[in-house]
């Protein structure tokens, strides 16, 4: 065995002491058993000299050279020998070892936390709950899909392709069976920035009809108006849905397992539930935040508590996947997000009365909101939210334009 398939040998015997070592590693060392001159270290440094800026730590570099000097005196019987051609060949294992190291950490660094969690809904449906901690591989939202008899239904594709790739990945550990449909439950970003990931793979988008309309123009605003370039080139590039609806439809993922496309409106102009019966599953997008105060830019709030009004009639039992929250919900948690949108509306009208400026409203309101609900996520909603609600029930908000038919 030469002395590179030593070191591989037993370093891939050690590479379970290393968590996140893989693929990486052992691409590096086999490598270097076709490439690497043993006994010269130039050249060895010369076609590794890429991996000289990654820091390594000194523990594992310090066993791969005391390894690779041990092999190389125990192979050759050269003991304690010093001469200029055994301290070139001991030498040489300097940057096979640094080499082997950074390719580690190399490895390590590459694999990013998946930033999301999947909880087990039951037959074939999952959940996929945002860790807004996981950088930079972004969820931004909370998504799922259905596994059926045929095929997969994906539930929004997250805020980046990155965070859209891994929820292939994740998919394909647990089924073969493609993926036909893509559903966007509005056209938010941090809800469609992953749809090419599964457009490629020959899944068909599907969406309300404003959601195509909207994806490339509204979505721009959330940038401000220092919006950059390249900011301007991801939203132009947004894959659009393929496929689009008014009211809704149904995506069959098996003979009899058909997933209820539903529009309700509330957050957008442009809404989709996902109903699966099977599983007795709402995928609510942003129709429900779950203890998470809303982003209100373009919602129709008393439209919105009727749509969770029916939420709770139609769906009493169900298992309610929340857009935002860090778990799935049940119907309190319905009622709760519900309650929270009826009390923002009339603590904002009666704070409206007698002439009150927008100002003045936002002043009496804020600390109301945050001695009930103080302690939600996205708690930074607050003031826009108010703000947002006061003009709606001045009649004077702005909301996105409806395509002309």
């Amino acid at each position: 065995m030469s002395l590179i398939g030593s070191l591989q040998h037993k370093v891939k015997r050690k590479v379970a002491t290393y968590q996140g070592l893989g693929a990486r590693l052992h691409a590096t060392l086999d490598w270097m058993t076709v490439n690497c001159e043993p006994y010269t270290s130039s050249t060895t440094l010369r076609h590794l000299g890429f991996l000289s800026a990654i820091p390594v730590p000194t523990s594992m570099y310090n066993y791969l050279l005391r390894l690779g000097e041990g092999l190389l005196s125990t192979s050759l019987g050269l003991g304690s020998i010093r001469t200029p051609l055994v301290t070139s060949m001991k030498n040489s294992i300097v940057p096979v070892a640094y080499a082997m190291c950074a390719a580690m950490c190399l490895s390590a660094a590459c694999q990013s936390p998946t930033p999301f969690s999947l909880r087990d809904l039951g037959s074939g449906a999952w959940a996929a709950i945002d860790k807004s901690a996981a950088k930079p591989d972004l969820a931004g939202s909370n998504t799922g899909f259905v596994i059926g008899p045929e095929a997969v239904l994906v539930v929004d594709t997250f805020e980046s392709s990155a965070a859209a790739q891994k929820m292939m990945e994740a998919i394909r550990e647990k089924t073969t069976l493609p993926v036909r449909y893509v559903v966007n439950t509005h056209y938010h970003l941090d809800h469609v920035a992953g749809n090419e990931v599964f457009a490629k793979s020959g899944a068909t988008v599907m969406a309300q009809d404003n959601v195509r309309s909207w994806m490339r123009t509204e979505n721009l605003k959330f940038f401000g108006e220092k919006i950059t370039p390249k900011q301007r080139e991801w939203v132009d590039d947004l894959y659009l849905p393929d496929l689009t609806y008014t009211q809704g439809a149904t995506a069959y993922i098996g003979i009899n397992r058909g997933e209820v496309l539903r529009v309700m409106p509330g957050h957008t102009g442009g809404d989709t539930i996902i109903y699966d019966a099977q599983a007795n599953v709402v995928f609510c997008g942003d129709l429900f935040w779950n203890r998470a105060l809303p982003n209100l830019i373009d919602a129709s709030t008393k439209e919105w508590v009727e749509t969770l009004n029916l939420l709770l009639r139609d769906y009493p039992s169900a298992k309610f996947v929340p857009g935002h929250g860090e778990n799935v919900g049940d119907e309190s948690d319905i009622r709760a997000f519900r309650d929270y949108l009826v009390f923002l509306r009339q603590a904002v009208s009666q704070a409206q009365t007698h002439g009150a400026s927008s100002a003045d409203v936002l002043k009496a309101v804020l600390p109301q909101v945050s001695e009930r609900y103080g302690k939600w996520a996205f708690f930074d909603f607050a003031g826009p939210s108010i703000q947002q609600t006061d003009e709606e029930l001045r009649h004077l908000k702005k909301l996105p334009q409806q395509p002309l038919k």
